[in-house]
């Protein structure tokens, strides 16, 4: 029994010791990536915008945020032109100095193919370049449902997954180029959508893409692009890691044992 004891108490602070030693590592490589440089060549570099922004969410914070940079912005959207012109006033207001032009595009007609194409051959071409693909937090879990599901959230999960996977191979072709594809899972966020307020781990649009610029690098191809959602994230990810190890025989019976000792 007590040697049972012995044995539960050594493994758990083995375990213990291996989850902050990983989460440390993991850190340590977080802090000291190389990050993405924004250079705007005086206001000659341009940033394409995709997807909707007129609800004030992540879309319209990252045109807003890449011109309070100094980036020229070209937005393509499918949300109604009047809309588009009235979130492109707001931006010049705060960037006058920057040149704001919108596309208005079907999106049903299109795909993230079609997106990428626009410009990937002139950024290989000029060996500079970045491309940011955004998807959700659900792309990280495959799983049974994501194949076999039928549920519209399920095929929203398995195209998420689609996206994030080929991203990460095209990172590794256009690396070679100076051209870094990179991945956004955001995770949930306080929007106009949402009647929630933003807290730590529920961040709004805007703290979100201020932490996300920041945290775009050429180490990695992948991230959650929040802190806070980082962290936690590492840690659950070694616990689960670990909870398949099993370093000194730590099995049911200990686990028993250990529940047994604490009932008496």
């Amino acid at each position: 029994m007590y040697v049972s004891m012995i044995f539960l108490s050594i493994t758990i602070g083995t375990t213990i010791a291996i989850i902050i030693l990983r989460t440390t590592m993991i850190i340590w490589n977080y802090w000291n990536r190389k990050q993405f440089k924004w250079e705007t060549n005086n206001g000659r570099y341009w940033a394409l915008i995709t997807g909707q922004i007129v609800d004030g969410g992540v879309g319209y914070e990252f045109a807003r945020q890449l011109a309070l940079k100094g980036y020229n912005l070209m937005i393509i959207s499918g949300d109604p032109a009047a809309q588009l012109q009235e979130k492109k006033q707001l931006i010049q207001r705060e960037c006058p100095f920057v040149q704001i032009r919108i596309m208005i595009v079907d999106f049903r007609r299109s795909n993230i193919w079609d997106n990428i194409q626009l410009v990937l051959p002139s950024m290989v071409m000029n060996r500079n370049g970045l491309i940011i693909n955004i998807t959700s937090i659900t792309s990280l879990h495959n799983g049974p449902a994501i194949s076999y599901g039928s549920t519209k959230f399920e095929k929203f999960k398995y195209f998420q997954s689609f996206i994030a996977y080929y991203s990460r191979g095209l990172h590794q072709e256009c690396l070679a180029n100076n051209v870094l594809i990179y991945t956004l899972t955001p995770g949930s966020m306080s929007t106009s959508l949402m009647e929630m307020k933003p807290i730590l781990m529920l961040p709004s649009a805007r703290r979100y893409v201020q932490g996300a610029l920041c945290t775009i690098n050429w180490d990695t191809t992948e991230n959650f692009g929040y802190l806070p959602r980082f962290l936690t994230a590492t840690i659950l990810y070694c616990i689960e890691t670990l909870s398949e190890w099993q370093p000194i025989g730590l099995n049911k019976n200990l686990i028993e044992c250990f529940c047994c000792c604490c009932s008496k």
